[in-house]
């Protein structure tokens, strides 16, 4: 049940998050997250009370520093794709942001073999590997690595939080997230200066973002609670396969040998912790 639950939060992620990308090449990254958080509170409301449960106040409190998270997370990443290369941006997020809920299983009890701990050490390596994109200057490569782990850090965190949800809070956690990264956004906005106003034309792709989004946060708390938050962590990191495959098919983005080599590598990386 958790390994599937994992694998629907990887698919849906990895679309949500290269359609927020797609959308962030004509609109500001940071209106785009800033609108698919709002309409992502409505979508985890009307969820939660359909799927029931009662939150506690710690529940209100880890879904609010969540929330933080997935402002900076998302608004980096879908900076880099409209900025730079899915196919390095993907996998560094994906791979990076794993090792905080890794870490936090770790110093909890919740301890890898010796297979799971080759896993990581792999996936630092794959992180490398996509880094050296020979199709873009060292500078827009450096760029592109650089908006993946600061996506990593602020998804990393987002996943660590998810994980304390209590029993029986159904997705209820997700729900605060929602409003503090709304509000961090809009703050950002502010301080920079830019228009929260959505096109008409991209408002049916950003409401598809943030059902996406929702149902995959709200499915990654189910599923730590039924299983390893270790395994389902990582398995979840598998979003960067979906986007990276998007981008190949609908943007004609050519994937290089040796960032191939790379997401194979990561995806090598996930099966080896996932099996541990």
């Amino acid at each position: 049940m958790a390994i599937a639950l994992a694998l629907l939060v990887a698919l849906f992620a990895g679309v949500s998050d290269f359609l927020g990308g797609f959308s962030s090449r004509s609109m500001p990254a940071m209106a785009v997250s800033a609108a698919a958080h709002a309409c992502g509170f409505v979508f985890t409301v009307a969820f939660a009370l359909v799927i029931g449960g009662s939150p506690i106040w710690a529940d209100l409190w880890w879904g609010t520093a969540a929330g933080v998270g997935s402002a900076v997370g998302l608004t980096a990443i879908y900076t880099g794709y409209a900025r730079s290369t899915v196919a390095i941006v993907a996998p560094v997020a994906g791979v990076g942001s794993v090792c905080v809920p890794l870490l936090w299983a770790a110093l909890d009890g919740d301890h890898l073999s010796s297979q799971g701990w080759a896993g990581v050490g792999l996936g630092v390596f794959a992180i490398l590997l996509v880094s050296l994109s020979h199709g873009a200057t060292q500078g827009s490569a450096l760029k592109a690595v650089g908006y993946g782990l600061i996506g990593a850090i602020g998804l990393g965190f987002l996943l660590l939080a998810f994980s304390r949800s209590s029993d029986g809070s159904g997705i209820w956690i997700v729900a605060p997230s929602r409003l503090s990264g709304l509000a961090v956004l809009l703050v950002m906005l502010r301080l920079t200066h830019r228009s929260f106003t959505i096109q008409r034309s991209v408002l049916p792709t950003v409401v598809l973002v943030a059902a996406l989004s929702s149902s995959a946060n709200g499915a990654y708390a189910v599923a730590t609670r039924e299983g390893s938050l270790a395994t389902v962590a990582v398995v979840a990191s598998m979003f960067p396969a979906i986007t990276v495959l998007m981008a190949w098919v609908v943007l004609k983005e050519r994937i290089r040998s040796i960032q191939l080599t790379g997401i194979v590598v990561a995806m090598l990386a996930v099966g080896l912790i996932a099996a541990s």
